[in-house]
C-alpha cells in the first residue's frame, strides 16, 4: 500500500488557490492600467478647468478695468446661497437627523 504525498482535497485547493492567485493579479494589472488612463484624463480635465478660472479671472479683471477707464464701478458676481428653513416639526423623524435639525435652531435663539 502506497500512501499518497498529498491528501487530493490539498492538491485541490492548493491549485484552486494557484488559479484565483492569478487571476487576481491579471485583475491588479488591469486595473492598474485602467487607474493610469484615469488618471491621465483627470489631468487632463484638470488643465481644462484651471484654463477656464484662469480666463474668467482675467475678464474680472478686464471688466474692471473696463469700468474704471469710463468712470463707473464694476461690481463682481456674488456666490449664490439659499438658506432653507423646514417649516413642519421635527416629529415623526429618526434620531440623528433629528439632531441634525436642531442644531441650528438651538444657535439662533
Amino acid at each position: 500500500m502506497v500512501v499518497p504525498a498529498k491528501p487530493a482535497s490539498l492538491v485541490k485547493k492548493e491549485t484552486r488557490a494557484a488559479e484565483i492567485a492569478l487571476k487576481k493579479t491579471a485583475v491588479a494589472k488591469k486595473s492598474a492600467v485602467l487607474q493610469k488612463a484615469r488618471r491621465k484624463e483627470i489631468i487632463k480635465r484638470t488643465a481644462k478647468y484651471y484654463k477656464q478660472y484662469e480666463a474668467a479671472d482675467k475678464e474680472e479683471i478686464r471688466l474692471n478695468r473696463e469700468a474704471k477707464a469710463n468712470g463707473n464701478y464694476y461690481v463682481p458676481g456674488e456666490a449664490k446661497l439659499a438658506f432653507v428653513i423646514r417649516l413642519r416639526g421635527v416629529n415623526n423623524i429618526p434620531p440623528k437627523p433629528r439632531k441634525k435639525k436642531k442644531v441650528p435652531t438651538a444657535t439662533l435663539r
